[in-house]
């Protein structure tokens, strides 16, 4: 009987361990997603990694945005033996309040925290020297821009996690960032972050490279020029954008705020632009074979009745009896223009102004455009009138300047763009961005007849005077709108917005520039003598830079000037030396790396397609393949730094 007992207790142990036995073979062969989740929040820790950023380069590959090595300090709460006193010291080097610091060391149950992104190497050094058990590094890259503040509306802005906010680093973030990945870091038994050596590697893929058609040199001359403007006539602001005429590329677009502000007034705001207006009215006129040129308009002595309202011209000296369409354009006559447009119909000059983009986004690749206000008809005669010289009217400045552009490139409306290509660092991969056609606006005589009316407007006797060039033929207009008030009905007294939009040389266009000044207070708020010397500033800059020849004008014919090839620019050189430079980067041999910097690295690898992976920072201390060794797009380059 006893015997059976014992029987009965081993039997029944052992089907205990058999069952247990079972149990264990099946968690450890047989996959289960409820463990697996248990087991990674047990002994992995999950971090997102941000990829170096592509970056951003102008037409002659100058850097305008990069990215360089910086230190983000981290800490595991779990494994700090004195939460107090390390939050105090890390309070006083970073300046920052203690509690709250504090209370993020002490909670012990958190294995990950943040304490300090992307500092520089001289932090980095300070702190490594303290020590300190469960403070950790993880290198990341940090955003700078060569140039500081120049472009910056144009650049935009990046946020913590290094994600475009704004401006070009908005719009093109899916290109400047690859794939964000994750790291996982292993846990011990105990919980505790497993690092090497208190670093953090990624292998992250970069970003691609980005190439502007913005002209690094004439940018900075049109900031430096636009601040010039600003603090000459007390302003509030001023802005500008200059076009390539044949496919809209922007070669420079900026803004000048007293405010403290990053708003790109260009793109963002729009406005009653006045005069410059008067162009496209004009130009229905012209294209509908409504005038000629030549035509004679009655001007009624500068005052003409519209029903209960009349209309004026905005210079008492400029009343006249009878003018020319051309002289209507040089002497900015409001009369003038308005008896035209009532003659060409609302339904006519909507359809003008709308096909000169007016009313619509123009579709620059920048977040943000407005596309502006225009009614549509029917108009009372009044409106029609008002709207055909720029008020009742909304535009921005790109939409007046890429309409100029259709007049000077001979009729075709393009869409501004600011990329010129895209260059995938990992791929090796080029995608080239050209000006995209949107219409046929005008004829080429039309085009050739406005050019030559706007060519008068710059004459001796126009209101353009002051924006005229030794040596070269200017076409533009002049425009002073007052200001609407953002906050009622009417107007604002004694705001104006002064602007003037044209292109330079007007026989053969290589730039089209529009600027405009916000409410200036000293030294007269008309165009004529505030926008107009401002662009010719702007434009003589533009046509040394190009080292264009002079040419000279006679009263039937824009006399035409070819650039030899031996004439042409240093930059226009500076492009095709880059596209050369670039294309003979693919290595097929290792080059030698001793004592290089991680940025030197980067540089020497820069356009290939070599898988390259990088350990540590400081200098190069050892890398395979050897120095000379083979290398193709299959090979993995290593590289140790310390």
């Amino acid at each position: 009987m006893k015997s059976h007992r014992i029987i009965i207790v081993v039997f029944f142990v052992s089907f205990l361990w058999g069952v247990l036995l079972l149990r264990g073979a099946y968690l450890q062969l047989i996959p289960n997603p409820k463990l697996e989740a248990v087991k990674k929040r047990q002994f992995n820790k999950i971090i997102r990694l941000s990829s170096k950023r592509g970056d951003i380069f102008d037409r002659n590959g100058q850097e305008l945005a990069g990215s360089v090595i910086s230190y983000s300090l981290y800490a595991d709460p779990k494994i700090i033996k004195n939460p107090r006193i390390v939050a105090k010291k890390l309070s006083r080097e970073f300046k920052i309040p203690f509690r709250p610091l504090y209370k993020k060391l002490k909670r012990k149950k958190r294995r990950f925290v943040w304490i300090r992104r992307r500092l520089d190497r001289k932090s980095w050094e300070k702190i490594k020297d303290w020590k300190i058990r469960g403070l950790a590094f993880k290198e990341e890259y940090k955003r700078v821009y060569p140039h500081k503040k120049m472009g910056q509306q144009l650049m935009g802005m990046i946020g913590r996690e290094s994600q475009g906010l704004d401006g070009l680093e908005k719009q093109y973030e899916k290109h400047l960032t690859a794939n964000q990945q994750k790291l996982q870091l292993q846990r011990d038994a105990r919980g505790r972050a497993l690092v090497e050596d208190g670093w953090v590697f990624s292998q992250n893929p970069d970003g691609s490279d980005i190439y502007l058609t913005l002209d690094h040199d004439l940018q900075y001359w049109v900031e430096k020029e636009l601040k010039a403007a600003v603090q000459k006539h007390k302003a509030e602001a001023a802005w500008a954008v200059v076009l390539n005429p044949e496919d809209s590329a922007i070669l420079a677009m900026a803004t000048h705020n007293t405010a403290k502000s990053n708003r790109n007034k260009v793109i963002h705001d729009v406005y009653e632009s006045g005069s410059v207006m008067k162009t496209f009215s004009i130009a229905g006129a012209l294209k509908s074979n409504l005038v000629e040129l030549n035509t004679k308009i009655n001007t009624h002595n500068g005052e003409f009745r519209i029903g209960k309202r009349k209309i004026r011209e905005a210079d008492k000296k400029h009343r006249f009896k009878e003018l020319t369409v051309s002289e209507i354009l040089a002497q900015s006559s409001n009369v003038g223009t308005a008896k035209i447009a009532l003659d060409m119909s609302d339904d006519v000059l909507y359809k003008t102004l709308r096909d000169f983009g007016f009313g619509e986004k123009s579709g620059v690749d920048l977040p943000g455009e407005a596309k502006g206000l225009l009614r549509e008809p029917p108009w009372r005669d009044h409106l029609t009138a008002n709207i055909s010289f720029g008020h009742g009217i909304a535009v921005s400045a790109l939409q007046v300047a890429n309409a100029y552009a259709a007049i000077a490139n001979g009729g075709q409306l393009n869409k501004p763009y600011l990329v010129k290509k895209i260059y995938d660092f990992e791929s090796g991969e080029v995608v080239k961005k050209e000006g995209q056609n949107i219409r046929r606006v005008l004829d080429e005589s039309v085009a050739q007849q406005l050019k030559m009316a706007l060519s008068s407007v710059t004459a001796s006797g126009g209101t353009g005077v002051s924006a005229r060039i030794e040596g070269f033929p200017v076409a533009g207009k002049t425009g002073t709108a007052q200001k609407v008030n953002p906050n009622g009905r009417g107007y604002m007294k004694g705001k104006y917005i002064s602007n003037f939009a044209g292109f330079v040389p007007a026989n053969d266009p290589q730039f089209v520039i529009y600027v405009a000044v916000d409410s200036p207070q000293k030294k007269g708020y008309y165009a004529s003598v505030v926008a107009a010397p401002l662009f010719s500033s702007i434009a003589r800059y533009a046509l040394k830079k190009t080292g264009a020849v002079p040419v000279y004008m006679n009263e039937r014919n824009l006399v035409r000037q070819k650039i030899s090839e031996d004439s042409q620019p240093q930059s226009r050189r500076k492009l095709v030396k880059l596209e050369e430079i670039q294309a003979a980067r693919t290595l097929k041999t290792m080059p030698n790396l001793k004592g290089l910097t991680v940025k030197e690295v980067l540089s020497r690898f820069r356009g290939s397609d070599i898988n390259l992976q990088l350990r540590g920072t400081g200098e190069v201390v050892r890398y395979s393949p050897s120095s000379g060794k083979p290398i193709n797009k299959k090979t993995k380059v290593r590289v140790y730094f310390r």
